[in-house]
């Protein structure tokens, strides 16, 4: 056999090898379980409900369920909530307008969820005669500053069940997470939203 015979044999026989080769760690792979990878669904408190091999992929949700990242379901197990009753300021204006109308201070801590109107705790709405008692000023200086909120369209008054009631402008202050649409409609033209949109684009 000559030397270019030999090369050409022993080439045949290592490309036969490595299919061979190929062919058996394939089926061995392929057996061998602890190579799958496993698919674990959790709760939003992070607690594993159910565990899934073969690298099967979970498609089933139900009706309020969430699609949680592993980097958020971190996040919540290294953070807390204070439950507490905040109210949300506009920090480019609110130190502005409370400057100048003091009044307004004592006023946004009646704020009320969703709709922005001024209420105490009981639901029952904020009248103008009872402001100065709750600020501590003169029904004069009440009455002067409530009026040039209402001018810069800090706050408007409407008649609510009989009664005039003050409803807040949301891109001012607002309390909770979540606001109803009438009263976004309400100020929808505020000279605030369009300062607010101006600084998200900057």
């Amino acid at each position: 056999m000559t030397l270019i015979g030999i090369i050409k044999y022993r080439l045949i026989a290592i490309y036969r090898l490595k299919k061979w080769w190929k062919r058996v760690n394939k089926a061995r792979f392929k057996n061998d379980t602890n190579l799958d990878k496993k698919v674990y669904l959790c709760n939003e408190d992070g607690e594993v409900l159910q565990e899934f091999n073969d690298g099967a992929k979970v498609r089933v949700l139900n009706q309020g369920d969430l699609i949680i990242r592993r980097s958020s379901i971190q996040n919540f197990h290294s953070t807390d909530t204070v439950k507490m009753q905040f109210v949300k300021v506009n920090s480019l204006v609110f130190g502005d307008i409370v400057d100048k109308y003091p009044v307004f201070a004592y006023l946004v801590h009646y704020i009320s969820y969703g709709d922005g109107l001024l209420t105490y705790s009981n639901g029952r709405i904020v009248r103008f005669d009872s402001i100065p008692k709750l600020c501590g000023k003169s029904l004069s200086t009440v009455k002067r500053q409530i009026y040039g909120l209402i001018k810069e369209d800090v706050i408007r008054s409407e008649e609510v069940d009989g009664a005039l009631g003050f409803y807040v402008n949301p891109y001012v202050a607002q309390r909770g997470k979540r606001l109803s649409k009438e009263l976004i409609a309400r100020f929808d033209g505020s000279i605030y939203k369009e300062l607010i949109k101006e600084q998200c684009v900057m």
